[in-house]
């Protein structure tokens, strides 16, 4: 009797496994037919768009049901795109199959290499991170599943590709229709090789197009040439490497917003002003940075650079519709330093050349703070801030304390001195100036140089304090001290 049960419900089952059998052995057998090959991709050129050829198709069950393929070709019909693929396997819908109609779960290439624009039109966009409308990749990007190993992708507007790419997309599993992304490879150009990788997830809207779909991605990349990005940048890059971790988050066709740093690693680079320029090293640094980008337009709310002996804050914002000549908004403060590292760091080839041959010279010592640095203008207008028409695109405000000035003059050295100083269209002042030399102090100076630029410059002097008359013989002595004022001096009776 139980052997007769054993029968009576182990048969069905024995029988369904064979018609399973019998089905996938027919539709293997049917795709090997040219007539049914050629269907099939051709359904799949209508589906994606692009037109699509293989070779020895075959079903598979080793990873669940799928279709088999080598020697994968698709290219658009525009000829801007052509992807290839050492193989190819598609999973399949089994129940929709055994219906008739071909249902793709999931999508996989292996060694697949990926050119972009081959002799088309330039793509437009303002980001490396644009999936183009209608291209190959977003169409997969449609599946529920997709992956990659082995990849390659050329695009031929630029001299960087990408190789190793590891990828894969697949759907969260929960009811918000977002998908995970992640994507391993390397940026190549010559002989350097950048890692990079990004992790996060993709959620697409309801019948958008990939630059419509909102990420959250966390992004590394690893020892990257400085030099790469002397294109994009508004000074002159010469060396380096640096590293990078941040987060992304946005869409691309709107708002993108970054947070994160780099690392510096003797990063080297040139800021220039007329006929002049001064080159800066930074051995080892750390850039903090928060980041808005929105169309060609990028925003940095927040930059925080430290390195050794010095930890500079900024904010900036650059306009690159204008590629060869940016737009941008620089302001920049930095707590206390030593006159040292104020002298290193100063900004001297847009600075009148007086501030840097006449007025930083007579202080061997200082503590220096910058209170606000501020340039607006396009990077031909701050190159020329010495034309009065440029004279508003910059101003800087710094704060002095224990300075030694005037030392090996001729005259006697001043020492404690403090206060303000305010550079703003094209002129100098200096406010709330106070010291001693000898015996002497002096408190509330001050000192208007209306025009920096121009020579012979007007200038007006203020001082309050009290004063030894064989001190302020001594001091006649200075260099700089006018005539007039020497032979007045002389002729004091003390």
């Amino acid at each position: 009797m139980p052997r007769n049960k054993l029968r009576a419900y182990g048969l069905p089952f024995i029988l369904l496994f064979l018609l399973a059998v019998s089905i996938l052995l027919f539709f293997n057998d049917l795709i090997q037919r040219p007539a049914i090959q050629g269907f099939i991709l051709d359904r799949a050129s209508e589906a994606l768009g692009f037109h699509i050829r293989a070779e020895a198709l075959r079903l598979d069950v080793g990873n669940g049901l799928a279709l088999k393929a080598r020697g994968f070709r698709a290219w658009s019909r525009d000829g801007t795109e052509e992807v290839e693929a050492a193989s190819l396997e598609i999973g399949l819908n089994g129940r929709e199959l055994i219906r008739g109609r071909i249902v793709p779960t999931r999508f996989h290439l292996e060694r697949p290499r990926v050119l972009l624009n081959p002799g088309g039109p330039a793509l437009p966009g303002p980001s490396v991170l644009w999936i183009p409308k209608g291209t190959f990749l977003e169409k997969l990007a449609a599946l529920g599943s997709v992956s990659v190993s082995g990849g390659e992708v050329r695009l031929s507007t630029i001299p960087y590709h990408l190789e190793a790419l590891r990828f894969s997309l697949s759907e969260r599993g929960d009811a918000t229709d977002a998908f995970v992304v992640n994507l391993h490879g390397e940026v190549v150009s010559g002989e350097d090789r950048v890692p990079f990788s990004i992790r996060g997830t993709l959620h697409p809207r309801a019948g958008g197009t990939a630059l419509e779909t909102r990420a959250a991605l966390a992004v590394e990349i690893r020892n990257l040439p400085a030099i790469w990005l002397s294109h994009y940048a508004p000074f002159g890059i010469t060396g380096g490497r640096l590293s990078a971790e941040f987060d992304l988050t946005g869409s691309l066709g709107a708002t993108v917003r970054a947070r994160g740093s780099l690392n510096l690693n003797h990063f080297k680079f040139f800021i220039t002003g007329g006929e002049r320029r001064k080159d800066y090293r930074f051995p080892r640094a750390t850039l903090a940075f928060e980041a808005l980008r929105k169309g060609w337009r990028l925003q940095f709310p927040r930059l925080e650079l430290r390195m050794a002996g010095a930890s500079v804050n900024a904010g900036l914002v650059l306009d690159l519709k204008e590629r060869n000549n940016p737009w941008l908004a620089l302001r920049i403060s930095h707590p206390f330093m030593d006159l040292q590292t104020f002298k290193a760091l100063m900004p001297t080839p847009i600075l009148p050349e007086a501030v840097e041959d006449c007025y930083v010279p007579l202080f061997s010592k200082a503590d220096v703070r910058i209170e606000s640095l501020r340039l607006k203008g396009t990077l031909s207008q701050i190159k020329h801030l010495d034309r009065p028409a440029n004279y508003e695109r910059f101003s800087l405000k710094l704060r002095m304390k224990e300075g030694l000035a005037l030392q090996g003059l001729g005259g006697m050295p001043v020492e404690k001195v403090a206060g303000s100083l305010l550079m703003q269209r094209g002129g100098l002042s200096l406010e709330g100036v106070s010291g001693r030399f000898g015996t002497s102090f002096f408190k509330k100076g001050s000192l208007r140089i209306p025009d920096l630029f121009r020579e012979p410059s007007r200038f007006s002097i203020a001082v309050e304090g009290d004063y030894d008359l064989e001190d302020l013989a001594r001091q006649a002595e200075l260099e700089f001290t006018p005539a007039g004022v020497r032979d007045v001096v002389s002729k004091i009776d003390y």
